[in-house]
């Protein structure tokens, strides 16, 4: 904002210190529901809720917490619609569509998205990828995936949850990068293919245990190996972390709990995206799947 020299910009500027120290207040005491749902309450009516997960995790009195480190928890959607790929580069207009269906329930998100777009290449062999490159500049991240497994608590849909071990390294250079595709072809594996990903993102707060969950939209053209090139639309519902341990309602390090909020969460998105428009385009379905992005490569 800057520094406020009208009465409007003080007045704001008043306004957001207020609230920024509510919510300071929030997260250095005891975390609730209540408490939580009345400060969104606030900024909805205001007209200025797009950024309030935003401002949670960063007026929070610590980090963020991974309560399963190196574990990836995710659901995959299978999108269909007509005109789609027409609308790949505008994904944040068909995300931001689906999250004002959002606003009320268990979940709360920022009403915006944010786009990121990359190449993804891919080395392993027909039964699963070694290595994943997410080419980028001078630097790239590299990304090490094991086999997938499901959890078996018993929730409905559970067998469209993916868990498996990932590790990622970022801001590699590029000697490094090749380097470690050197190794993963001596030990056996093949360069698979690519794929450009555009893709739109956003996070959710479970407002019962203030658990974050990503949200990734996102639009793939795929070009395999040998293989005529084809293109997918996918969105990912993925857990993140936990805002606080001492939430009220969270039971810190329950993968049941974790696992089922994820399941709810992706219902509701699911739900929430059938019949979305974005120009002349439309999301005409959404289908669990355990589809993951090496599989368009075969």
């Amino acid at each position: 904002m800057g520094v406020p020299r009208t009465r409007a910009e003080i007045k704001e500027s008043k306004r957001l210190c207020e609230k920024l120290g509510k919510l300071h207040k929030v997260f250095n005491s005891t975390l609730d529901k209540e408490t939580f749902l009345a400060l969104y309450a606030e900024e909805r009516e205001q007209h200025s809720g797009y950024h309030f997960v935003d401002h949670v995790i960063s007026h929070s009195d610590q980090e963020a917490v991974i309560e399963f480190p190196g574990l990836e928890y995710e659901v995959k959607l299978d999108i269909t619609g007509s005109l789609l790929n027409k609308q790949r580069h505008y994904l944040n207009n068909f995300l931001e569509a689906i999250l004002e269906r959002c606003i009320e329930g268990e979940f709360i998100s920022n009403l915006d998205a944010e786009e990121r777009n990359s190449t993804n290449l891919f080395y392993g062999t027909e039964e699963g990828e070694s290595l994943v490159i997410m080419a980028g500049g001078r630097r790239s991240s590299l990304k090490y995936k094991e086999d997938t497994e499901t959890p078996k608590f018993g929730f409905d849909d559970e067998e469209y949850v993916l868990k498996r071990e990932e590790r990622v390294l970022r801001e590699v250079p590029q000697t490094d990068v090749f380097s470690e595709i050197e190794r993963v072809i001596l030990e056996g594996s093949r360069y698979l293919g690519r794929i450009k990903r555009n893709r739109a993102r956003t996070e959710f707060i479970s407002v019962e245990t203030g658990r974050l969950f990503m949200v990734l939209f996102d639009y793939c053209e795929i070009e395999p190996r040998n293989k005529k090139p084809s293109e997918r639309f996918q969105i990912e519902i993925e857990y993140s972390s936990c805002i606080h341990p001492s939430y009220q309602g969270l039971e810190f390090r329950s993968e049941r709990q974790m696992v089922s909020e994820l399941l709810a969460l992706s219902q509701i998105i699911k739900n929430a995206s059938i019949g979305v428009e974005s120009g002349y385009a439309k999301i005409v379905n959404a289908q669990f799947t355990r589809e993951k992005k090496f599989d368009y490569l075969k």
